[in-house]
């Protein structure tokens, strides 16, 4: 690929993110190999087929032109809302997520983009059905982890994620007035298996603002 305005460039990821039939492996040949994303617009199925060495199948779903016109909906959409578009070659691109073995060419973002690399963090995962118990573990839980300066990670999922991202929101609340307790508290990234503006459970959107209030993050790699 070479060299071509930041806007190009986020858009012609763009469009190779909207491929669906590609692994990551292949969507970065096509970078290398296309100058552009009016140069993949133009492809036919079966020219992705030679330059990624494998046979697509006719099942799947390909016309360059509109996933074009689509990409650019979607960016002017983002620019909107001021969701942040993380390439997998900027520097905010979380590295552990790198790590795996097909992870997505970009991330959306809204809010703190800079939790996404370079601190400590911990993940919380857990059952949606909570005792009293666990709601307040998990709350409890989260809450010393902020103190302490982690970012809490989770899924904004009923029960144990949004009780523990609850109890990273209220450390920040609690210690508001305290700048130096404020300077090394850790926040909260909510992971979304929707799209960026699309809150899932629908009950957690007020929960979803505090976040962003409180100097977290959502992210999701869907539009």
């Amino acid at each position: 690929m070479h060299n071509i305005q930041t806007e190009d460039k986020i858009l012609f990821y763009l469009c190779l993110h909207r491929i669906t039939f590609l692994s990551l492996c292949e969507e970065e040949i096509l970078l290398k190999e296309l100058d552009d994303f009016n140069a993949l617009a133009l492809l036919s199925k079966e020219e992705i087929s030679r330059i990624i060495h494998r046979q697509i199948s006719e099942k799947a779903i390909w016309n360059g032109k509109d996933n074009l016109r689509m990409a650019k909906i979607a960016l002017e959409y983002c620019k909107f809302l001021n969701i942040r578009i993380i390439l997998n070659s900027d520097e905010n691109y979380p590295f552990l997520l790198k790590q795996i073995s097909d992870p997505p060419l970009l991330l959306f973002c809204r809010g703190n983009a800079e939790l996404l690399n370079g601190r400590k963090y911990i993940s919380v995962v857990g059952t949606r059905k909570l005792s009293a118990q666990g709601r307040d573990s998990a709350r409890d839980f989260a809450y010393q982890a902020a103190k302490n300066g982690y970012c809490v990670v989770s899924g904004l999922a009923y029960g144990a994620d949004g009780y523990a991202h609850k109890g990273s929101v209220d450390a920040y609340y609690d210690f508001i007035d305290d700048q130096t307790m404020l300077q090394n508290l850790g926040h909260t990234i909510a992971v979304l298996p929707s799209g960026i503006d699309e809150i899932v459970p629908y009950r957690h959107k007020q929960l979803a603002q505090m976040i962003l209030k409180s100097g977290g993050c959502i992210i999701s790699e869907y539009e």
